[in-house]
């Protein structure tokens, strides 16, 4: 059956939906059909699959990385990066690639803070605590991401109460244009896996349960925003 068979099989439906209706002949019909189902619900030509990816993304700053990267679920697309020599750019460019033209449903940094780990010396401007390359690294992250897509940021403490970290997640969320799931104490097996912003499992989402306990590092820096 091609697109325009569909839409034509679609519209006879609706039509005879609605001619059921108008004549309250919706408990004994005569047209054997389910109200609750369209025929193309995901067949259609607008229809768009979830493909139900998931990517961790794992800073050299983090110790131990080997066991995280190694505790991943299988499925789980994990990506490397060394923070001293990786630009931004590279980095997407490195989970587009991992992607393969598909789209994500969740992308986890396990990174030491909001800025993941990079050693920015230019600063951002007076409005913003993104610069400008951060800024773009945000919106190609969030167009990597589908429709209903989500960033997780493992680091510890990136969503703690205090101003600097509330207002680093809201630019991101702004840039990328998805919903951003944060920690808001120490992340890791000293402490836990829970996404407080956002109500997100990280140990449920992204890793085996068992292997992950050979993991002994942490996500912790000495700020939310800033190592």
């Amino acid at each position: 059956v091609d697109v325009l068979d569909e839409v034509q099989e679609q519209e006879k439906y609706e039509q005879e939906v609605h001619h059921a209706l108008e004549s309250n002949n919706t408990a004994n019909w005569d047209y054997n059909l389910d109200f609750d189902e369209p025929l193309y619900l995901t067949d259609g030509p607008d229809a768009v699959e979830d493909s139900g990816l998931r990517v961790l993304v794992i800073s050299s700053e983090i110790e131990d990385g080997d066991d995280l990267a190694g505790a991943a679920k299988d499925g789980v697309i994990v990506v490397r990066y060394d923070a001293s020599d990786t630009t931004t750019e590279e980095l997407a460019k490195k989970i587009s690639d991992e992607l393969g033209g598909k789209q994500a449903e969740s992308i986890a940094f396990a990174a030491h803070n909001a800025r993941l780990d990079f050693d920015y010396s230019d600063g951002a401007s007076s409005d913003s605590l993104l610069n400008d390359a951060e800024k773009d690294f945000w919106k190609d992250v969030g167009s990597l991401l589908g429709e209903n897509g989500r960033i997780d940021l493992l680091g510890c403490n990136v969503a703690a109460d205090d101003t600097l970290a509330g207002q680093i997640v809201g630019e991101i969320e702004a840039g990328s244009g998805k919903a951003v799931a944060a920690s808001d104490d120490v992340t890791g097996n000293s402490g836990d896996w829970d996404l407080e912003i956002g109500a997100v499992d990280a140990r449920d989402t992204y890793f085996d349960a068992n292997r992950l306990e050979q993991f002994d590092g942490q996500m912790a820096g000495s700020s939310a925003y800033l190592t």
